[in-house]
This record gives structure tokens, sequence and C-alpha cells, in this order.
């Protein structure tokens, strides 16, 4: 685990001092990537409030989150009943 460390980034023209134990480049990843959904749903709805946009890039990113904790797990317990079958094939 990394020591915690101050990052600025910028969303939507506004800067954020932010503390995190993740790696910095992660940390522009991930605020360069709520800054690309803003702009472009701005863009598609320019009269949309601000703070209702945000909330639904934030209900948009944890849907594809749980989607990807889901497939994780179901990959895991599929590579587990692999690894079972051919262990079981090679104690045979």
């Amino acid at each position: 685990m990394l020591a915690s460390k101050k990052c600025k980034v910028s969303i939507y023209n506004e800067t954020y001092s932010l503390v995190s134990d993740e790696a910095e480049n992660h940390i522009h990843e991930s605020a360069e990537l709520v800054d690309r959904l803003l702009r472009e749903a701005i863009e598609a709805n320019p009269l949309a409030d601000t703070h209702h946009t945000l909330v639904l890039i934030a209900l948009r990113l944890a849907s594809k989150f749980i989607k990807l904790d889901f497939e994780a797990e179901y990959s895991k317990k599929n590579q587990k009943k692999v690894l079972d079958l051919i262990n079981q094939e090679l104690s045979l």
C-alpha cells in the first residue's frame, strides 16, 4: 500500500486537492474519466443541472463497477471449477 499523498486534479474547470494512497497516475486517469463524462453529458444536454448530471454519472460509474465486480467474482468461481476438474483428472 502506498503512503497517502496530495494530488491536484481538474474536473470541468474546477481544481480539486485530494489526499489518497492510490498512485498519482491512477487518480489523474480517474479525474480525466469523470471530466470527459461530464463534458460529454453537458454537451449532449447543455440545459441540464450540473449537480444532477454528476449524480447520473456517479450512478453510471457505480453500475459499471458492480458489473465488473460481479464478472470478476464469476470468473474466479469458474476458474476454481476448472482447476478442481483438472486436479481431479490428474489424480486419476
